[in-house]
């Protein structure tokens, strides 16, 4: 949450429009999101940080969001990087 306050700068990530909503500004960006887990799997009912993590940056203009998984580290952690090594390898 530290974060994305600090990240949320009025005129710099978002702006105000006349009637009060608010438009994000970092529409050209490319995000990737690097998350790891212990236990739980990503975009599982129990992940709770992807979803809000997507919601922050969208609000930001930010659309274009690639997620690289590292999750059930502690289930399986070989299977866990592997993974994560076979979705970066996979980025152009």
């Amino acid at each position: 949450k530290a974060w994305a306050d600090l990240a949320a700068r009025v005129k710099e990530t978002f702006k105000y429009n006349e009637d009060g909503s608010r438009v994000g500004l970092l529409e050209d960006k490319e995000v990737y999101l690097i998350i790891t887990s212990g236990g739980t799997k990503i975009n599982s009912k129990d992940d709770f940080l992807t979803p809000w993590l997507i919601h922050v940056l969208n609000f930001f203009g930010i659309k274009n969001i690639n997620i690289i998984a590292a999750d059930q580290m502690a289930i399986d952690y070989d299977k866990s990087i592997k993974s994560a090594e076979d979705q970066i390898s996979k980025i152009s």
